[in-house]
């Protein structure tokens, strides 16, 4: 295993942002994201949906890998028990297709009430400078880098149809930068007079 790392946003109240980075010296070694949960998911496509006991939902969207695979399964089939009193029985299992030696997997996570919708997710992806990926909902659209630790020099995001805030996290802490907005984009560019805040995200208004 070179590198796993991940890296997480909650947009209040419902949703969260899950953002992992999966590397192996060599290719062929299974690569999974698991969520845990209380009852058996229902899988179509990309949407994962739960409901639990009391009526209440969790849905998980599968932005990335590309030709995920996506199950749900009793917890823990290979020991055999659960612990007790031990709620979450059951699991949703992500898999990257073909086993590559690199994956980044992108989930939005949402609780909702009975009979609720989930809402869409899109994929957002850089298209110039410094690589970043992330997912649009519910009118935020939050992004990482591609590579942890890198220094950000510059980037730019597409801002999807119906965004009216971005998160671009992964900068230097307190740092300061300059933020263009235009033609359907945002880019941000070390030095400038915005400061990211002490956790190195940067919130823009297209």
């Amino acid at each position: 295993m070179r590198h796993a790392s991940r890296s997480v946003v909650w947009l209040q109240p419902d949703h969260v942002v899950v953002y992992d980075r999966a590397e192996t010296a060599t290719a062929n070694r299974f690569k999974r994201f698991w969520l845990n949960v209380p009852a058996r998911a229902e899988v179509a496509g990309p949407l994962a949906t739960v409901r639990t006991p009391g009526g209440q939902q969790l849905f998980s969207t599968t932005l990335l890998p590309a030709g995920a695979v996506i199950t749900s399964e009793p917890a823990a089939p290979n020991a055999g028990t659960t612990a007790l009193g031990e709620p979450m029985r059951f699991q949703v299992r992500v898999e990257a297709p073909g086993g590559p030696p690199s994956v980044r997997f992108l989930h939005v996570v949402q609780g909702a009430d009975g009979g609720a919708a989930a809402d869409p997710a899109t994929l957002v992806e850089c298209s110039g400078g410094r690589p970043y990926a992330g997912a649009a909902v519910a009118g935020t659209a939050v992004v990482f880098p591609v590579d942890v630790g890198a220094e950000v020099d510059a980037t730019t995001v597409p801002v999807p149809s119906g965004v009216n805030r971005v998160l671009v996290t992964g900068l230097a802490p307190n740092a300061g930068y300059e933020v263009g907005s235009g033609g359907g984009q945002v880019t941000v560019t070390k030095g400038g007079a915005t400061a990211a805040d002490a956790a190195g995200v940067l919130v823009v208004t297209p």
